[in-house]
């Protein structure tokens, strides 16, 4: 695959993840999209399993930001996002 490809599949695919994410009433802007995929691709390493490239995953941008995605390491993004709700503070 080229690289030009691999820049249009990449686009294709956020294209339709915006599309589903607004189908679903999920709100998510681009900037949440983009902190989302530069986390994933530091924590790459972590995760990374051989002969594997999709992966679910749970996400804490901070304690209110908590999200279940599905990255793709082939492509380097998110193919699918789940908003989950803040956790419960628990009573001391």
């Amino acid at each position: 695959m080229t690289d030009l490809e691999r820049i249009l599949a990449r686009n294709s695919i956020h294209r339709h993840l915006v599309e589903r994410l607004v189908q679903r009433k999920v709100a998510v802007d681009y900037t949440v999209l983009h902190a989302l995929e530069q986390r994933l691709e530091a924590m790459t390493p972590t995760f990374v399993q051989p002969g594997q490239t999709r992966y679910r995953l749970n996400v804490h941008l901070s304690e209110a930001q908590r999200y279940r995605v599905v990255y793709d390491t082939q492509y380097q993004c998110l193919l699918t996002i789940w908003a989950r709700r803040p956790r419960a503070r628990r009573a001391a």
